[in-house]
């Protein structure tokens, strides 16, 4: 009994230190941060406009998403049901084999080439601020754009090294201002400057020619300046692919979701709906293709039964003359005749046929 109760002292006295140690230690902080109030203060006051300068001037980053529907013919359609059917017999669920194939072909870069030559997204518009260059789309003052066969070979080029125009374009006096230089690998090639009095017009260089045209619906005032940068098309389909996500709804459906995050919440948007229609245009560009083929192999094969039929009655035909083995008004007559019977045989079926009709009605009545 003794024992016990010289534990249990031992224990509260332990639980005694644990409790003024950890007042003590509270104590200490506590004294802390009274003495040295002003730091703490100036250190919050720090991280909160740090945090403010950076949500003021920092670029954002938009999600956007749509759900497309993929279509499959019906064969496959077929297909996947008795896949399905079979699947369901072991207790696993699979969606259609075909989205997995359209998948990949959303998620590829020469769909988003398309979709970025359709919306000449390889030009890039940025008006030019104290602090930040904010990015701009489709309210710019001024198109500018470089020639089909440049962007061509730009792409061509692209695996030897990235070319790209970069320009300031300023306006003063109702003159245009142009100011840039064309660079290979990131570095400069060659610079240029010229002056432009009225658009559109042409500016041409090393890298191809430039074309300016005036946007009707916004106005470039005296003291604006915005950045130009012109891109190779592939590269900035890269670009969008590395940022898009394609994943099926469920796995019971041929439903598509694709997301992606851009500056822009407009472009992203007018670029998804782009990639589904420079999609659906290969769709239909590869089933056109194949009923075109189709077609040619058909009129083919007809061209040489027709051949072979032609050729094969002329023989006959001779053939008979020659050894006067009867007439072609013989043949025609026996033609006519054989045709009529026929005709009576028919009406005869149809005859019978009839009548069993009526024979179950009046049964089933």
């Amino acid at each position: 009994m003794s024992d016990t109760l010289k534990q249990n002292n031992e224990n509260l006295g332990e639980v005694l230190e644990q409790e003024e140690e950890s007042s003590f230690n509270f104590r200490t902080v506590f004294s802390i941060l009274v003495l040295h109030w002003q730091w703490f203060l100036l250190s919050l006051f720090i991280c909160v406009c740090g945090a403010l300068i950076y949500l003021r001037y920092s670029s954002p980053v938009y999600e956007v998403s749509v759900k497309m529907l993929i279509k499959e013919d019906n064969s496959r359609q077929r297909r996947s049901a008795n896949m399905l059917a079979n699947m369901q017999e072991f207790g696993i669920l699979s969606n259609s084999e075909g989205i997995d194939n359209e998948v990949e072909i959303l998620q590829s870069k020469i769909l988003a080439r398309d979709a970025v030559m359709d919306l000449k997204l390889y030009v890039e518009y940025r008006t030019v601020g104290r602090i930040t260059k904010p990015l701009i789309y489709k309210t710019q003052p001024v198109s500018v754009d470089l020639e089909l066969d440049s962007l061509i070979q730009w792409d061509k080029d692209l695996m030897f090294g990235k070319k790209s125009i970069s320009m300031t374009l300023t306006r003063s006096n109702k003159v245009y201002h142009v100011k840039g230089q064309t660079m290979f690998k990131n570095l400069p090639v060659t610079e240029f400057e010229r002056d432009i009095k009225s658009l559109p017009d042409t500016l041409s260089t090393v890298f191809g020619k430039v074309s300016f045209a005036q946007n009707d619906v916004f106005e470039m005032e005296d003291g604006e300046e915005f950045l130009i940068t012109i891109n190779p098309p592939m590269s900035i389909a890269m670009g969008y692919v590395s940022r898009l996500t394609v994943e099926p709804t469920s796995k019971m459906t041929t439903i598509a979701q694709l997301t992606l995050k851009d500056a822009h919440p407009l472009r992203g948007i007018e670029f998804l709906n782009q990639l589904a229609l420079s999609y659906n245009s290969q769709a239909n560009a590869d089933k056109n293709e194949i009923a075109l083929k189709t077609e040619e192999f058909i009129n083919g094969r007809l061209e040489k039964i027709d051949a072979e039929l032609g050729s094969t009655e002329d023989a006959l035909e001779n053939y008979k003359k020659r050894n006067a083995v009867t007439t072609l008004q013989m043949d025609a007559t026996q033609s006519l005749q054989m045709s009529s019977q026929y005709a009576n045989k028919l009406s005869e079926a149809n005859s019978q046929i009839q009548l069993l009709d009526y024979l179950r009605e009046f049964i089933d009545k």
